[in-house]
Formats: structure tokens, sequence, C-alpha cells
């Protein structure tokens, strides 16, 4: 199932704001084959039990305001991977592709982790 966006860099990344758009970014830029697609801001979950609100499009407004959302969900083929992207500062390290939980974006800017959600 590919994802909405081919992975690229864009002028904006729809619900990435600040600091995460420039570490989403600069990695896209360091990993251009990294992934083929992505999909931003994926919700999860339920959200707030919102049965109290009486109109039904308050409810539903509230419910997908409340809910959990993923930061990227990115495709390589059939396999998917769940980012969740902060700016962190971090020692210098490698992308770390053995312990699948971290990205670390190092070299000529500050490092960034990308964390990978299991």
């Amino acid at each position: 199932m590919p994802g909405k966006f081919n992975y690229e860099p864009r002028h904006k990344y729809p619900h990435l704001i600040g600091e995460d758009t420039e570490v989403w970014h600069r990695f896209i830029l360091l990993y251009p084959n990294k992934f083929d697609t992505v999909d931003y801001d994926v919700h999860i979950g339920k959200g707030v039990n919102t049965e109290p609100i009486p109109e039904s499009s308050s409810r539903k407004y509230w419910a997908d305001l409340t809910k959990k959302r993923i930061d990227v969900v990115a495709w390589k083929d059939n396999f998917v991977t769940i980012i969740e992207v902060k700016k962190k500062e971090y020692p210098s390290q490698p992308l770390d592709k053995s312990s699948g939980t971290n990205f670390f974006i190092s070299g000529n800017i500050p490092n960034y982790q990308l964390q990978v959600l299991s």
C-alpha cells in the first residue's frame, strides 16, 4: 500500500511545522532513496469520548482533533516505517540500521533523531 506523497523534498510537508519541517527536509536530502512514498499526519485511535457533545459535526471534529497522530508513515516497496520527527541533539553517530528503533543524522548539520516507533 503506497503512501499518498512521493518521498522527496517539498516546499511544505503536511502538518509538520517549525523545527520538525527542517529535520525532515534534511533527512530526505541526506537519504534520498530511503523510502518510495510517505503519508503525513496519520490519525490513529479513537480520540476522546465525544458522546456528551450534542451536534454530530462537532463530535466528529473533536474526535479527529484529539486522536493520536503519526508524523510520517514511510513506504519502501511493501515495508512500512512509522516515524516520529523531533529535533534532539545526540552524539555524532552514523545512520543506525541495526537497531530498527532510531535513525541518527550526522555530518555538516547538528545531530537530530528521527524515532521509529515499533
